[in-house]
């Protein structure tokens, strides 16, 4: 008996010693998993410098790979156009409080040992570019530095961060003073100085600016000689008052706009007198003269384009206060036709009840005997608080004299109505509306014109207000 329970013991031990080798031949796996951020910015390539890879449940270079434990790797973050590598996100996957132990090495490419089941995101940001100059190159320098990563390109080109704050400062050389920023949305290839007019304008000479989209900026100069230390800020010793109107006269194809200019440049300390006041309408000087307080010009434009105006006023001490205003003038009106009447169809006489039709209409499409035009202006002062007056002038008119009249206008911004001139019956009317809007928005302006038989026509267009600081 003794015997046979030691020859069993013998047999067990046997076995146990047979089957650890066995267990150790299977290697510890770890799995890796990565990817992008955003999913669209890029691509991540896995390279595997030492180790083994697993072909049971992987695929080549497809995340989750399935590897050996300690397998040394490489990850390299590839960038699609328009976005650029940021870092990484790598922590154990596998964690509980794997947000206690992430990382965000920038290293790229990432070289890791596999000691756990890692995630590795690579994290992209999208990009845009600045281009900054000084106008003329002899009159200064521009510096520029950012908040986030920036990289110099050729034609005083810079890749940015979409996003990110950059700081501009313009640097006067000897024998020139600084007068203003001139910005547009936009870059090219060549320095823009034949661009025509510009999106804004900024008095400050070193000014923040978020890179929501790609920007040009170009630091004007001129000869003089820079204000002394101690004068009283810009902001309080001088101010540039715009106003600007538009109106659209005669007929296609013999219409002409008219843009009426109301300008003014106040010293307010009253000891550093108006020197010069320079008005450009779309990048065309129209005024240039000395010491004038007020004054008021007018010139030939085209209807139905938009034109800006930037008015710059200086004082005696140097310093330059800036106002803008963009202005669309009225569509050009087209003439009536001078159909006669077919002698089967009397054209039926409308009534005064309003838009609800009284008659059967003439077989007409409504452009041919209804029109309507507006103009829209935003007048902007700067400062602290920027502010906007948005100004919209319309009309709607009977194309046939009288046969046809005006029922009813409806003037929206934004989809809200600021006017409803309810019921009329008129061959012409015209009005004019305006109200405190905030900068840096954009406003969908449409007008509708109906006539005593219900037929409606609208026109729309949309102005976009200076950004905040200009």
């Amino acid at each position: 008996m003794k015997k046979t329970v030691l020859s069993c013991i013998l047999l067990l031990f046997s076995l146990l010693l047979f089957m650890i080798p066995a267990a150790c031949d299977e290697e510890p796996s770890a799995t890796l998993h990565f990817g992008c951020d955003p999913k669209n910015a890029g691509t991540v390539n896995v390279d595997i410098i030492d180790g083994t890879v697993y072909e049971e449940g992987s695929e080549a270079n497809m995340s989750p790979i399935h590897v050996s434990f300690g397998t040394q790797v490489k990850l390299t973050a590839i960038p699609d156009e328009g976005w650029e590598f940021d870092r990484w996100s790598v922590y154990d996957c596998t964690d509980d409080d794997w947000d206690t132990s992430i990382s965000y090495p920038q290293t790229n490419p990432l070289n890791a040992s596999m000691e756990h089941n890692n995630c590795f995101t690579a994290l992209f940001y999208q990009t845009c570019y600045l281009q900054a100059w000084a106008a003329p190159e002899e009159g200064g320098t521009v510096n520029v530095t950012s908040d986030s990563p920036m990289s110099a390109l050729p034609d005083n080109i810079m890749k940015c961060k979409l996003g990110g704050n950059v700081s501009l400062t313009a640097v006067s050389k000897s024998g020139y003073r600084f007068v203003r920023w001139e910005g547009w949305r936009g870059v090219s290839g060549d320095t823009p100085d034949e661009w025509g007019y510009a999106d804004t304008v900024r008095t400050e000479r070193t000014f923040v600016h978020e890179m929501d989209g790609n920007w040009s900026w170009r630091a004007v100069f001129e000869p003089g000689e820079e204000t002394p230390e101690g004068t009283p800020a810009a902001a309080q010793s001088i101010d540039a008052v715009l106003s600007a109107t538009a109106r659209c006269e005669g007929y296609e194809p013999d219409c002409q706009g008219f843009l009426t200019i109301v300008f003014e440049g106040k010293d307010m300390t009253g000891n550093a007198p108006i020197t010069r006041t320079v008005v450009t309408v779309n990048g065309e000087v129209w005024h240039d003269s000395a010491t004038v307080r007020r004054d008021t010009i007018q010139g030939e434009v085209e209807c139905g384009e938009l034109y800006t105006v930037i008015l710059t006023v200086t004082n005696s001490k140097g310093q330059t206060a800036s106002a803008l205003e963009a202005v669309m003038i009225p569509d050009c009106p087209e003439a009536a036709d001078e159909a006669e009447p077919t002698p089967t169809e009397a054209v039926p006489t409308p009534t005064s009840t309003g838009p609800t039709p009284t008659a059967t209409p003439p077989d007409v499409e409504p452009e041919e005997v209804l029109q309507c035009n507006f103009g829209a202006n935003a007048n902007c002062q700067s400062g602290e608080e920027c502010s906007c007056t948005l100004t919209v002038s319309y009309s709607g008119v009977d194309l046939t004299g009288g046969s046809m009249k005006v029922a009813r206008v409806v003037l929206e911004v934004n989809g809200e109505v600021w006017h409803d001139s309810g019921s009329i019956s008129v061959v012409s009317y015209s009005n004019s509306n305006s109200r405190q809007v905030g900068c840096g928005g954009t406003f969908f302006i449409e007008v509708t014109v109906t006539n005593v038989y219900g037929q409606s026509v609208a026109c729309y267009d949309s102005i976009t207000t200076p950004s905040p600081g200009w």
